[in-house]
């Protein structure tokens, strides 16, 4: 298949009425591998959409810093601990041995630690820092650095909760159709639930700036209905001898 035709597949799943031609053309395998492509494609997409959400996060952080007045180098400050954001959650922590957990971003007594990696941390100590007057890009750049650690994640938990979410949908689409007298082969709902994951992967190029999952997962669940009923056959009931 031509890279035109994968673009243009994508373009074709997310319309339910083009399931039973697209059944009918494509195996379990070539199914499989477009919903493969699909996802590549769109975790590119959030990578790159990423750039500029990192850029206003950074302007953010910044803003929210300067309005600590009685923030001083050294960690002087009311309170112990402080969300700055919660989408990277950036968090001032003047405990002592404060040390990285959830945070992508901490601000401790000894300076700012961040996991710029999966496994990697850094730390930037309050002797090259001024938090009241931080230097031009400073958040900006710490933000592009905690980019491969965000896509990364962000990429394996949304990859395995699809390829879950794909098995159950493919599994139900086999036994419920059954109850209401539906004829679907699970070959064809394997497909069906593949085909559909389309509409279930757009939220990775919104994740940037827009993450509410179960709106995507009601349309994915509405998409693999429509499916059923458009590729499925209505079973025709035995007829009795007095009939």
């Amino acid at each position: 298949m031509r890279l035109t035709d994968r673009f243009t597949m994508i373009l074709r799943a997310l319309n339910p009425d083009t399931y039973p031609r697209l059944c009918a053309e494509l195996s379990v395998k070539q199914a499989l591998v477009q919903a493969a492509f699909t996802f590549l494609v769109f975790v590119i997409l959030m990578a790159v959409l990423f750039i500029p959400a990192a850029v206003a996060g950074a302007h953010t952080l910044t803003e929210r810093l300067g309005a600590f007045k009685e923030f001083k180098l050294g960690g002087e400050y009311a309170a112990d601990r402080i969300t700055l954001m919660q989408s990277p959650l950036i968090v001032i922590d003047l405990s002592a041995n404060a040390t990285l957990t959830d945070e992508r971003v901490l601000i401790t007594n000894e300076g700012v630690l961040w996991r710029y990696l999966p496994l990697g941390e850094s730390l930037l100590p309050w002797s090259d820092l001024d938090a009241r007057n931080p230097p031009p890009g400073l958040f900006t750049a710490l933000f592009i650095f905690l980019l491969p650690s965000i896509i990364v994640w962000t990429a394996l938990f949304h990859l395995v909760k699809y390829v879950v979410l794909i098995a159950l949908f493919a599994l139900l689409a086999t036994l419920i159709p059954h109850a209401f007298r539906f004829k679907l082969s699970p070959v064809n709902a394997v497909k069906i639930a593949l085909f559909s994951s389309t509409v279930l992967m757009l939220e990775l190029p919104l994740f940037p700036f827009w993450r509410h999952g179960i709106i995507t997962l009601g349309v994915y669940t509405l998409f693999v209905a429509l499916g059923v009923l458009l590729v499925g056959d209505r079973k025709i009931a035995k007829r009795g001898p007095w009939h």
